[in-house]
């Protein structure tokens, strides 16, 4: 878990979900 969250990042958590 890190904290600086990218755009990147929460879009591939999106497509993860």
């Amino acid at each position: 878990m890190h904290t600086p969250v990218t755009p990147e990042e929460l879009e591939s958590s999106s497509l993860t979900l």
